[in-house]
């Protein structure tokens, strides 16, 4: 059986996404243990790769916020903790590491609008609320 064509000699594609699937499941695999290693110029890489697979990867960008974070990158960890928090709202430490990233860079005004989010999702948590309490003080 040959390739499908199209009324107008077109072939189609018939990949239903199952491969994608699998790359982007074995990249994420990959940044995940280099992330817990603290391996985190290699994981960097392999959250890139997964992001460019499936730009809508909410985990990926939360973990290359926090690894900018961690590399004194801030305006990077705000950009992609940003796009993290777009993609899924409802995560109260991608809020905080926001938050931290912007207090990070003296932009007071946006780390506590995103302290504020991260304690009405999770009031309870001591370092937020250390944290709300660093950016109040200056």
């Amino acid at each position: 059986m040959g390739p499908a064509v199209s009324d107008h000699g077109v072939k189609i594609d018939l990949d239903v996404g199952e491969d994608k699937e699998s790359e982007i499941a074995l990249a994420r695999q990959r940044a995940e243990t280099l992330f817990e290693e603290g391996k985190y110029l290699a994981a960097d890489r392999w959250y890139k790769e997964v992001i460019r697979l499936n730009e809508h990867d909410d985990r990926a960008w939360a973990r290359l916020g926090v690894i900018a974070v961690a590399q004194k990158r801030y305006d990077a960890g705000t950009r992609a903790l940003g796009r993290a928090v777009k993609l899924n709202p409802k995560i109260s430490s991608r809020h905080y590491n926001l938050a931290l990233a912007y207090f990070l860079l003296n932009d007071k005004e946006s780390a506590k609008e995103a302290i504020d989010t991260a304690l009405k999702l999770s009031p309870d948590k001591s370092n937020y609320l250390e944290l709300k309490d660093k950016i109040i003080r200056g």
